[in-house]
Formats: C-alpha cells, sequence, structure tokens
C-alpha cells in the first residue's frame, strides 16, 4: 500500500517501531535502513536528522511529549519504556519536556526538513491510526509549497 504513494510513509507501531516504508522516505531518512529502525531513537539520536531537521529541539519536544501520552495511554509497554528511559537518560533536555504538563497525543504535524539538495522543505505529517489495531500507524509527508 505504501509502495503506492508517491510521497514518502512508513508504518510503526506503538513502540515507535518502524515496520515498513517506501522508497521516498529511505530517501528523505537514512536511518530508516538500520537494522531495527525506530523512530525516537532516530530522532534523538542520529546526527543525519539532527542535521536534516530545522528545529531539532521543537521536533524532538514534540515526539517525545507525543511517545510519553503513547506509554501512559497505551497500556504502559516495557518496549516503549525501555527506550523512553534511554532517551531520558542520554539527552539532557529530554527530562525537563518530560515534566511539561503539555499533553500532546500522537497526530499530524507540521516539520521543516532539508532535501538531498540542501534545500528546506516544509511537510505535514499526516498519522492514520486504525480504531481496531490503534497501535499501528500509518503515517504520509505531504510537501507544503
Amino acid at each position: 500500500m505504501i509502495d503506492a504513494l508517491d510521497q514518502a510513509a512508513y508504518i510503526m507501531d506503538s513502540s515507535w517501531d518502524l515496520l515498513a516504508y517506501n522508497e521516498a522516505a529511505r530517501i528523505l531518512f537514512e536511518d530508516f535502513t538500520l537494522p531495527r529502525p525506530n523512530l525516537l531513537r532516530i530522532v534523538f539520536f542520529s546526527e543525519h536528522y539532527r542535521q536534516k531537521i530545522q528545529d531539532w529541539q521543537f521536533a524532538a519536544r514534540l515526539v517525545l511529549l507525543k511517545a510519553r501520552h503513547d506509554y501512559l495511554t497505551g497500556g504502559k509497554s516495557p518496549i516503549l519504556k525501555s527506550i523512553l528511559n534511554e532517551v531520558l537518560h542520554a539527552v539532557p533536555q529530554a527530562m525537563e519536556w518530560w515534566d511539561d504538563p503539555e499533553i500532546l497525543p500522537i497526530g499530524d504535524t507540521d516539520i521543516t526538513l532539508r532535501d538531498g539538495q540542501g534545500c528546506w522543505r516544509r511537510y505535514r505529517i499526516n498519522i492514520l491510526i486504525s480504531k481496531d489495531r490503534p497501535g499501528l500507524r500509518i503515517a504520509f509527508y505531504d510537501e507544503k509549497k
């Protein structure tokens, strides 16, 4: 299904592990080709991602708050808890963000990324979640012109 899309798209689970992605997503995010890619680990530990995103702190805070919401409302998965603990111990700002009272469920977001030619491009990340399988999410990136 996602291979039929011309924009970057991927499927992730409630632990933020990438289950599948299309060629456009692989081009946009080099780290997707790593063994067992996880979006939280990519956002917080990938130098490629930090160089690609226009405002890493803004994006990382949003991702952490969304993952925190997933953890607290999704059954407190031990896998997600382990990944979140990794982030909280390794990234000094993350503990401050964790204590932020803002509630951010997973959902659509606007971001700006650098393309392969070094140009900034704005995207709307659209997230589809099945009511029957809320742990599976399909994300696709629509470029905003």
